[in-house]
Parts: C-alpha cells; structure tokens; sequence
C-alpha cells in the first residue's frame, strides 16, 4: 500500500455535491460552477471528467419516441456533432445525421443525454474567458496529437482540461487543484460484480490528478444519490477499507478471487444456434465433480456487428477441478455440429463479460 504521494502532495479532498432538485446548466450544478470559477481565478487548471465521448449518447424524436439504432448491434446511436454523424461505438457503423425521424418522419428530433464533444461547448459558454481542451479517441488521434496537447497543458496554455479516461491515468498537471467528474451514477449500478471496484480504482485515479505539487487538490463527485454506501466508504475511509469490505462482500457471496471461474462465449448469426451450442454443454459440465455451470445467458451486450452473443459461466472452489471439468469438456464443443456456425471461445478467469 502507497501511504504518502510523492514529493509534497497531499491527500485530496472529496466532496460529494447532490444533483437533486438542482437547476443545471450543461449538466453541471451552480455550486460546481461556482467552485470551478473560484480556482480559476486562483490562476489553477480544473480537470472535468467525463467517460461518454460523443456529442450525446442517444437521438430521439419528440413526435414518436422513437431512438435511432444500430441495425448491427441493436443499441442507440451516439450523436456526433462535429461530423455530423450517428456513429455506433460497438461495432463502428456510422451514418449521416438524419434531418426527420425515420420512424414516423417527424422532424422533432434531438439529442438525449451529455457527451464530451456537447460539455466542451458548455465550457466555452460558461467561461469564455479561459480557454479549454478536450482530451477523448475522438480528438486525440495519434501518438504526436496527444503529445503537443499535453505540451500546452503544461505551458498553461489551456486552463479547463475535459476528457475521458484518457486524460484520467498517469498524467503530471501539476497546476490541476480541482477535479469535477460530472456523472458517476452510471457506474453505480452496474451488471458486473466487478463494477463497484472498477469505480472506485476510477475515482481514486481521477482523485490522483489533483494536488499533484504543492497546491492542495479537492475532487467534486456529481451524484444523485449522495449517500450510496460505495461512495461513503471510499471517501470516508480511503481505498483500502473499500477494497477490505469489497473482499468480505465477494467471500460471502461465492465470488472470486475466493472461486474461480471461466467463461464459455458463444456467437452466432441466429440466436438460437448460439443457445443451443451451449446449451448442449450444460450437462456434461454439470457432470464433472466440484464444478457448478450457469447459463446459457444473453451477454450484457446481446447483439454486436450483426451477431447474436451468449455465455455460460463454469465456477468451482478448486482450480484443478475448474480445469479437469474444461480439459474433459472441450473435445465435445469442438465436435459439436453447429462448431462450424458459431464463433466461440473460452476465457479463464474472465475480467469482463460483456
């Protein structure tokens, strides 16, 4: 464990402000402004964090309801403002703009929703006499772009610095003193039992890029809901102590790293040949002694580039069962008639499942 910041930095404050029944303006309260502008005029750089690049996640029709979809994976389209674009960020199908609602051909249509590329507007609106930079894939593409961004950083060139997870991880800003991430609700109640680590890890990193020399730095956390025990926990009691009751939370509810598990992925053209490949697999794996099989589910992200996504998890309390049930499973799947019509895979010790 890291019990001091290098040099002379000090632990950053956190601050959690409520949203609730609070007049917005690019989904930003008036208090964060106002803290904002205080450290501005203090001559400091403020950091705002925000992981959705694009202009808006989604593209609704007022008339109808209806929201503009991917056809490949079945998911709303982000809005792209600057290109004027729908671009799909799972499988990368883009689009022109469309000026009607393709549904009802209704022309009351706009965005739903905050994005990085709509926020750096809202910046330049709230402050226009400081000048900002947003740092996302969609900005920064290339090794050299990224460089001379940073560079200007430094030089103090920009004072407002928004990004994504891009700008969050690893950087030096020495004159950042204040970090705003604008929307961590997103992130609270995820599919992933892994999602409130992720979060946190994500929060404590943000928290990293403040106060890195000799001013102090404080983090303003955005949230309607204030008092989730994730978020009191991390910032009352540190990392540390969230990890500790995280490990306590996993233990008791059978989850690594106190099992172990593997993660049988399967993709088809058709759902149910997906389905039905894994389904075939259940029962040999629930013959194997020490190991339990769930599934077949959907994937949190069901249908991606065209094709239809399952999965099926293997758990066991013992590492050598785990990987005696998959050595004695395997030549089954790879003889199974519809092997040729489905792509799948096996991951041990899967991090993700999406």
């Amino acid at each position: 464990q890291l019990q001091e910041r290098a040099g002379n930095a000090v632990k950053s404050g956190y601050h959690v402000l409520d949203l609730r029944q609070q007049p917005l303006q690019f989904n930003l309260a008036p208090e964060t402004i106002k803290q904002m502008l205080h450290h501005l005029q203090q001559g400091n750089q403020v950091l705002v964090f925000l992981n959705r690049r694009g202009y808006a996640p989604a593209l609704i029709c007022h008339d109808c309801g209806h929201v503009e979809t991917c056809r490949h994976c079945e998911r709303p389209y982000t809005v792209h403002k600057q290109s004027q674009q729908l671009h799909c960020h799972h499988c990368g199908h883009h689009r022109y703009l469309p000026n009607q609602c393709q549904d009802c051909h209704g022309h009351d249509i706009s965005p739903q929703g905050m994005g990085t590329e709509q926020l750096e507007q809202g910046l330049q609106s709230l402050f226009p006499q400081y000048s900002s930079v947003r740092i996302d894939s969609d900005t920064m593409r290339g090794k050299q772009n990224l460089n001379q961004t940073l560079e200007s950083i430094h030089s103090g060139k920009h004072q407002l610095l928004l990004g994504t997870q891009i700008l969050a991880k690893g950087h030096h800003f020495p004159n950042v003193t204040l970090v705003v991430v604008v929307d961590i609700d997103s992130a609270l109640f995820s599919a992933d039992f892994r999602g409130a680590e992720q979060l946190a890890q994500l929060i404590t990193q943000i928290a990293g890029r403040a106060g890195r020399a000799s001013k102090p730095g404080t983090v303003w956390l955005q949230s309607h809901h204030p008092g989730h025990p994730l978020i009191e926990d991390l910032i009352h009691n540190g990392y540390g102590h969230f990890s500790r009751l995280l490990l306590m939370e996993r233990q008791y509810a059978n989850l690594p790293p106190f099992t172990y598990q593997a993660l049988i992925r399967a993709e088809a053209k058709y759902a149910e040949d997906a389905y039905t490949f894994l389904q075939a697999q259940l029962l040999p794996l629930r013959q194997q002694q020490g190991v339990i099989a769930i599934g077949p589910v959907p994937a949190i992200l069901e249908k991606r580039q065209g094709r239809y996504r399952f999965q099926m998890v293997i758990q066991s309390q013992s590492r050598s069962a785990l990987h005696s049930a998959i050595h004695h499973t395997l030549p089954d799947i790879e003889s199974h008639p519809l092997a040729p019509k489905v792509r799948w895979s096996l991951d041990v010790d899967p991090q993700e499942f999406y």
